[in-house]
């Protein structure tokens, strides 16, 4: 009854997989049920299991290999548990592994996978628990992974991020310069930074602490790269912000638009077109 992610197989369009179970995870989120592939470009579906898992925050699928699948998996929202983190299946959806799995109360918030390349990925963990009072936002589960070799195998990345607690974590890679990812991470209540890294992860540096970028962290904390530019980046909140320096500075787009943005669509053909 509520949808947290859909992917479109880019080797075939008929593919299309979504993930229930919104993640942005406010005190009336709707729990989902697994993960559902259309064959014949969404006119009819199919349970593909993880039925547990909770709130589905991300799917990437391999460019090369529609059968690759990952999925980043918050977890139950409202209780510790196991079945949530990073799952990956190689066969399509008949079977999955969960490769990347810190406790039962850190769960996947969001996966990048390399453009072009389906064994680089970076994995975005985040602690957190919801009650109907208030919300456990943060906590040593939070951080970044990358694997190398599809999400067999997973390594903390620490080398110029932050040491103190973090909570929600968005990433993108630029699409036009693979070697550079960024990633928004909520410093505190409604706080946050923007890092990036020009060596896949290797080593991070802090762009900014603009906390515009960053507004009500656990329910955004979304960005995107321009498919043209490494430098222009978007940040998606309350309004829509532009940034074309990397994320040294930026402006408000969206004035006139709608207020809350949690996903954009950049045309890879034409940047100028986004929904």
């Amino acid at each position: 009854s509520s949808v947290g992610a859909i992917a479109v197989a880019p080797s075939n369009p008929n593919l299309v997989w979504v993930g229930t179970g919104e993640a942005n995870i406010r005190n009336d989120v709707i729990p989902g049920a697994g993960v559902y592939l259309s064959s014949d470009g969404g006119r009819t579906w199919r349970s593909m299991g993880l039925k547990k898992v909770g709130q589905i925050g991300r799917i990437v699928i391999d460019p090369h290999d529609p059968d690759h699948v990952v999925v980043a998996a918050l977890g139950q929202e409202w209780t510790p548990n196991p079945e949530r983190g990073v799952f990956v299946t190689t066969d399509g959806g008949k079977s999955w592994s969960k490769s990347l799995y810190v406790d039962d109360h850190a769960g996947a918030i969001d996966v990048a996978m390399q453009p072009g390349n389906g064994q680089e990925l970076f994995a975005a963990m985040w602690q957190a628990g919801r009650r109907p009072w208030t919300l456990h936002d943060g906590g040593p589960g939070s951080g970044i992974w990358r694997s190398t070799d599809g999400g067999a195998t997973w390594k903390r990345l620490r080398e110029g991020l932050p040491t103190r607690t973090v909570g929600r974590i968005g990433l993108a890679i630029a699409p036009s310069d693979p070697e550079r990812i960024y990633a928004v991470l909520e410093t505190s209540i409604g706080k946050g930074s923007l890092f990036a890294s020009d060596d896949l992860g290797d080593h991070w540096h802090e762009v900014s602490d603009n906390h515009a970028y960053n507004v009500r962290g656990f329910y955004f904390t979304t960005l995107a790269v321009a498919p043209d530019d490494p430098d222009r980046l978007y940040f998606l909140g309350f309004q829509l912000v532009e940034s074309d320096d990397g994320g040294k500075t930026a402006h408000v787009i969206d004035r006139t638009v709608h207020v809350d943005h949690h996903y954009l669509w950049i045309d890879p053909t034409d940047p100028r077109r986004m929904i």
